[in-house]
């Protein structure tokens, strides 16, 4: 006999999240709203604590799944970031320059440990970024 309470949860940001609002609500702190500015200077308010991730999903799915990270005020974040500030908002992308620089920088990493993983005796040292966006690395 199988135990759903023994399978590890896929969805442990959103109950840290609920954890965190029953916190609140025991202790009889009320839940402070901020405001963001988008890009196209339209304004929203929200629960602190949200994710950049939940709000483009509020805004279109397909924004969630093409979303790469956020910017609050001029900061990257990461899409699992809750924020906690007001200010401009923005869910970058692949068509950002920002968000080619995000998606282009992770890429690297990921081969560099692939190579790493099949030559173990691989050394790498730090390059520069190519116009197609990925990193010459020396090996």
């Amino acid at each position: 006999m199988s135990s759903n309470l023994s399978r590890p949860t896929s969805k442990p940001r959103v109950i840290a999240r609920g954890l965190f609002i029953i916190s609140r609500i025991y202790t009889g702190t009320k839940l402070s709203q901020i405001k963001i500015k988008f890009p196209d200077q339209s304004v929203k308010s929200i629960q602190e604590n949200i994710t950049p991730l939940e709000i483009a999903r509020e805004i279109s799915n397909s924004l969630a799944k093409r979303a790469l990270a956020a910017k609050i005020n001029g900061r990257i974040v990461s899409l699992n970031e809750p924020l906690r500030e007001s200010g401009d908002f923005q869910i970058l992308t692949f068509e950002d320059e920002e968000g080619k620089d995000i998606f282009w920088h992770s890429s690297a990493h990921l081969m560099a440990q692939a190579i790493k993983r099949v030559f173990p005796e691989t050394q790498f040292g730090i390059g520069l970024r190519l116009i197609t966006g990925f990193t010459m690395i020396s090996i």
